[in-house]
């Protein structure tokens, strides 16, 4: 968790310093490795979204093609993730009412985020995804160093 929380924040960094002078050209053999990457941070901690992120925002461009790509991207892993659980075993029915209430809350946190998605400029929603993935990677070290519980 640690190397990955650093990783998160160097090319979280990374981003917000270069993003604007490089442009991901969206390949077979990139998105591949990306997904690889993405999977393997969703398989090992749970928390696979930022390199897709990182990879979809400059790739894309566009706010909302972007947007929609990485929801789908979201939705076809989530469901991929809940199957293999399912089959291991490690998912029980004492958590439905923990689905249930992180549904909803979700659902809250969507609908607030099309509408501010609507207000934002594209380069600013770049930099937010960029400076999330480095607080997600901030938030992994502190945990590790168990600073945050």
């Amino acid at each position: 968790r640690m190397m990955l929380g650093a990783a998160l924040v160097l090319v979280s960094v990374w981003f917000l310093a270069f993003a604007s002078k490089v442009r991901i050209t969206p390949k077979k053999s990139t998105g591949i490795i990306m997904g690889i990457i993405s999977g393997a941070g969703s398989g090992l901690f749970g928390i696979g979204g930022p390199p897709a992120g990182l990879y979809l925002m400059p790739a894309i461009g566009d706010k909302t093609e972007y947007t929609a790509t990485i929801q789908t991207l979201f939705s076809i892993c989530n469901i991929i993730n809940l199957s293999v659980r399912l089959i291991l075993g490690t998912h029980s029915s004492y958590y439905l009412p923990l689905f249930a209430e992180g549904a909803v809350a979700v659902s809250a946190g969507t609908l607030f985020g099309v509408w501010v998605l609507k207000r934002i400029k594209t380069d600013t929603l770049a930099k937010a995804v960029y400076i999330f993935v480095g607080v997600t990677g901030t938030v992994m070290i502190l945990q590790n160093l168990n600073v945050l519980k």
